[in-house]
């Protein structure tokens, strides 16, 4: 919430009031910086026209609008404070970008809790590497830890330079969307793998580490085809993080003619070289085989 005796003495102090009532630019206050988690702690803000209610409770700031508390950086083309209730409300082009650098996108927005929480519509999030998240709406709860996301479509693909309106190569739809900022985990439910905007595969749970892990365990994305040996198979890999130099991947094969089969593969990197090696085994017409290739 916001200490509304704070916040108007800052306001003051950046505005001088009487000059902001007639239309001049508000300039950004300086103020010093609050502790990480301060819900008390005052907005700075500049914006180019300030005014208020009849009762003096309303502040509202318009025209290229910037507030910042606790590290959380708000821009859009209105903003009003609720001193009341501590409550921030914006509209037009809002942009709500963390002290990470990670940026959210909206349309409207409700904030609250030192605008660590936050209700919003029409929202879109650029992640690290490149990925993109959008929805019809989200919450952010939890001291803004947790992002629960409505009818979202998550992708890492660049849009066709061509068509930027086309289908992506690939994307995830969800009915709903967890993103964990603390523990850097993705978590969809009801969600659909679509290529070029054509659904291949549906699955009622399905998680993912955040695209700034550079490094996770966890099941990788899994495949299926058909040979004239093994007939129709399947495989899911299962990704281990062995240390900062190692990993481990294992993958078990179920086909309709052959196995059950399994391959391994392990890396580790040295100072001044790598070693690769990679195992399997499984049965092969009613008889077991194995192989071992090593680098």
């Amino acid at each position: 919430m916001i200490r509304t005796g704070r916040f108007l003495l800052y306001l003051a102090a950046a505005t001088c009031l009487t000059g902001i009532g007639q239309g001049g630019a508000a300039p950004l206050a300086n103020v010093a910086q609050p502790q990480a988690g301060d819900r008390n702690a005052p907005v700075s803000f500049s914006a180019d026209r300030v005014s208020y209610d009849k009762s003096g409770q309303i502040v509202t700031a318009e025209g290229h609008v910037r507030a910042i508390q606790n590290g959380q950086t708000l821009t859009a083309d209105k903003v009003s404070f609720d001193r009341t209730t501590g409550m921030v409300t914006a509209s037009g082009h809002v942009t709500l970008t963390q002290p990470d650098g990670t940026s959210v996108y909206a349309k409207h927005a409700v904030l609250s809790r030192g605008m660590k929480d936050a209700v919003l519509r029409g929202v879109a999030a650029r992640l690290a590497e490149n990925a993109r998240i959008i929805a019809n709406g989200a919450r952010r709860t939890d001291d803004g830890k947790i992002d629960e996301l409505a009818k979202a479509v998550y992708s890492a693909c660049d849009l066709c330079k061509r068509n930027p309106r086309a289908a992506p190569t690939w994307t995830i739809t969800a009915r709903t969307v967890t993103r964990d900022l603390e523990h850097h985990m993705i978590e969809y439910h009801d969600a659909e793998m679509r290529f070029y905007g054509i659904p291949v595969f549906y699955t009622p749970f399905l998680s993912q580490p955040d695209p700034s892990v550079k490094r996770q365990s966890g099941l990788l994305i899994p495949s299926a085809g058909a040979t004239s040996r093994l007939g129709f198979f399947f495989t899911v890999p299962y990704y281990f993080v062995l240390g900062k130099s190692s990993d481990l991947t294992l993958t078990p094969v179920f086909a309709s003619k052959q196995g059950p089969a399994l391959r391994a593969n392990y890396r580790r990197a040295f100072n001044d070289g790598d070693l690769n090696i990679n195992l399997s085994g499984g049965r092969d017409q009613n008889t077991f085989g194995s192989s071992i290739f090593a680098k």
